[in-house]
Parts: C-alpha cells; structure tokens; sequence
C-alpha cells in the first residue's frame, strides 16, 4: 500500500504550507532596526558572560 503513496506530493504541500507561513514567524513583527538592537544587547551579555567565565576559572 505505500508503495503505491506518492510521498514527494505530501512533501511538497508540507513545504507549501510552511512557506506560506514563514511571515508569521518573524520575531514579533520587528523592524530592522529593533532586530540588530535585539542583536547587539544579545552580544553585549554574551560578552559579560564570557568575562565572567573566564575569571572564574582562573579562580
């Protein structure tokens, strides 16, 4: 019975249907500029927390 199913047509419509939905995934509908704000917060804690590892493991 599967093997008469034609699993790229079912592949495709997945493919369709998620493409379709791709606009509603932005991360709530943030400009550019909002995005790279989000960004550069995101680098300045990662850089704090790496300081902050590397001070404790000289400890």
């Amino acid at each position: 019975m599967l093997g008469e199913f034609d699993f790229r047509m079912s592949q495709l419509l997945y493919l369709k249907a998620a493409m379709d939905q791709v606009p509603t995934f932005s991360p709530l509908l943030m400009t550019a500029a909002q995005m790279q704000a989000e960004y550069d917060a995101g680098v300045v804690v990662r850089s704090d927390y790496l300081s902050k590892k590397s001070v404790l493991s000289l400890a």
